[in-house]
């Protein structure tokens, strides 16, 4: 079986219902040195009912996905491993959508990258203890989604209240609170939970003082008024996030501005 492969691509004539004709004298440097070479790419030439069609060899199109493969593994690797998850959005500048998505599965396929659910993409660290990939970050995948979609995408409240150490309380589900549609993804094995969340809460995504909202409206009015809740804010928060609470409290519930007023009085 006549079987020519080409820079880590394989064509088999016979899959296609037509003979093949030798390469032309003239292309068998081109072909030898790639797609680099200065003379026009290679050609196979196929017959079929005496008619012929010439098809360009992939050789210039295999070149130039390594490129575009080349050039994604240098940005993920800028990141770091395993604290980056990225989608094909984010390499478009780098050649045609095409091109990215070929280039991405060819990677996968390599193990260089790993896919971690539907067009989301990570650099897998191996753990030293049990030689197998970490499981994915779910804050990353999570910032992946809001830059691809167009979305803004917060942590829930339990999650930004254990992160303040306001609560030992340890949650069942990863969720967040989004300005998108509620949804529920599978990303890596796990199951993260996308809850539709109004304007005024949503305002304050982004924001430095953002954790410390969202820990209030779950703590709630009573337990939010706890000396010990604002005693370890007043400890915890940096005078930039105070400032930035001082500076929009008025996003914020009625009964939360005096526990803010109080956590700001030096701002």
């Amino acid at each position: 079986m006549y079987r020519q492969y080409c820079y880590g691509f394989s064509f088999d004539p016979s899959e296609v219902p037509c003979s093949i004709s030798p390469f032309p004298r003239k292309h068998r440097a081109a072909f030898a040195h790639g797609a680099g070479c200065h003379t026009s790419p290679p050609r196979l030439a196929f017959v079929r009912n005496n008619s012929y069609i010439s098809y360009t060899l992939i050789a210039g199109m295999s070149f130039r996905m390594m490129g575009v493969a080349n050039k994604i593994m240098s940005r993920v690797r800028e990141r770091g491993r395993a604290k980056w998850v990225c989608t094909p959005q984010d390499f478009l500048d780098l050649g045609t959508r095409a091109s990215v998505d070929q280039a991405l599965s060819r990677l996968v396929k390599s193990g260089e990258l790993r896919r971690v659910g539907h067009g989301l993409y990570d650099w897998p660290r191996v753990s030293a203890v049990t030689q197998r990939a970490v499981p994915v970050d779910l804050d990353s995948v999570v910032s992946a989604l809001a830059r691809r979609d167009g979305l803004r995408i917060m942590p829930d409240g339990m999650a930004s209240a254990s992160r303040l150490g306001l609560t030992n309380a340890v949650a069942g589900k990863a969720s967040y609170v989004t300005d998108g549609a509620s949804r529920t993804l599978r990303v890596g094995g796990r199951t993260i939970h996308l809850r539709h969340a109004g304007p005024k809460v949503m305002s304050w995504a982004g924001r430095s003082a953002e954790p410390v909202v969202q820990a209030l409206r779950w703590l709630g009015p009573q337990a939010a008024c706890d000396e010990r809740v604002i005693e370890t804010l007043s400890r915890k928060l940096s005078d930039d996030v105070k400032r930035d609470l001082a500076r929009h409290r008025g996003s914020l519930p009625g009964w939360a501005v005096p526990i803010v007023k109080k956590l700001t009085e030096s701002q």
